[in-house]
């Protein structure tokens, strides 16, 4: 278990930004969680790197970016799946998510978290340093890029078909079931379109889809095979493929990048990030990335304010 200064948990301002006690008690509760998984990467020699705002924090406030609320890393898939093969020995009532081990979770990035259930008192409250929500990590995957452009743009395109596909089989989904998902227009929703685009990529991937099984399971297992086609050893270069599709820009790096982890001040400990992270980081935020700017809190900030919501509830009813 970590060691905090109790003022640490003091609210407080950094770069103009004020940090509640909560989000600080939060931080600490994934410092955690991070450490547990960093400990079964350590003792397999499995490499993993501080990724995006987790990554920036680390380079220019040695922390969190006051207004970031969650940790974010990424590993090469080769690495990912030498640390499945050891997933038995995090704590018992830690689960992953992904499609593949979770039915009802359907992301294209995987999250660790300590538990299903908020952690109302008791000493996993104390553990997780008076935080009472659960926490985790969001894990992106590197693969190999082609080095061939027509190969290159026809993955992008085929991952892009299926993603697209995923789309509008939820909204099918949703239309069939009479509900309507942050605004989403489902007037003009048609099954006929998504059987049309799944026979599209069955002809495309040369595979069949069991329309009677979980199709979105289905189309999610193709966009992961689909992903990791090309091998690490015979590419010269890495790429996230689905922030390839998802962000504005080309995730593609060489592999000298992604070589060597180093170990630097987060926070109160330590957390690992790529040897040239100063390459990478000009890339994601550009030339003048030691410079903060922006001092609001980004996405759903905090993460955990649905959660909030659910302890109240419980409060009110006495059940805590």
């Amino acid at each position: 278990m970590l060691e905090f200064e109790e003022n640490y948990f003091d609210g407080e301002i950094r770069e103009g930004f004020y940090i509640e006690t909560m989000m600080k008690r939060a931080w600490a509760a994934q410092l955690e969680v991070l450490k547990i998984f960093e400990n079964i990467c350590k003792k397999y020699n499995i490499t993993y790197f501080a990724h995006w705002g987790t990554l920036l924090g680390a380079v220019r406030h040695k922390g969190f970016i006051p207004w970031d609320d969650d940790i974010d890393i990424i590993m090469k898939r080769k690495d990912w799946i030498e640390f499945i093969k050891h997933k038995n020995e995090l704590p018992n009532d830690y689960m992953i998510l992904n499609y593949a081990d979770d039915n009802e979770y359907r992301n294209f990035f995987t999250r660790i978290i300590n538990g299903s259930k908020i952690p109302y008192s008791g000493e996993k409250l104390e553990y997780y340093h008076g935080c009472p929500y659960i926490v985790g990590l969001d894990i992106e995957i590197l693969d190999g890029i082609s080095d061939d452009t027509k190969e290159d743009e026809l993955q992008k395109t085929i991952i892009d078909i299926i993603i697209s596909t995923e789309n509008l089989l939820k909204k099918v989904n949703n239309k069939k079931a009479g509900k309507c998902v942050d605004g989403e227009e489902l007037e003009n929703v048609d099954e006929k379109d998504l059987e049309d685009a799944i026979c599209s990529i069955e002809e495309m991937c040369a595979v069949k889809f069991n329309r009677d099984a979980d199709l979105s399971y289905q189309l999610f297992d193709l966009c992961e095979k689909v992903s990791s086609i090309y091998s690490y050893d015979d590419t010269k270069r890495l790429q996230c493929v689905l922030e390839r599709q998802t962000k504005d820009k080309d995730f593609i790096f060489d592999k000298e990048d992604y070589l060597e982890a180093i170990e630097v001040p987060f926070e109160n400990t330590t957390i690992f990030i790529p040897r040239n992270y100063d390459k990478i980081l000009k890339y994601l935020y550009g030339e003048d990335y030691m410079i903060p700017k922006k001092m609001d809190a980004s996405h759903d900030y905090p993460f955990y304010k649905n959660q909030e919501v659910e302890l109240m509830k419980f409060l009110q009813r006495g059940e805590v």
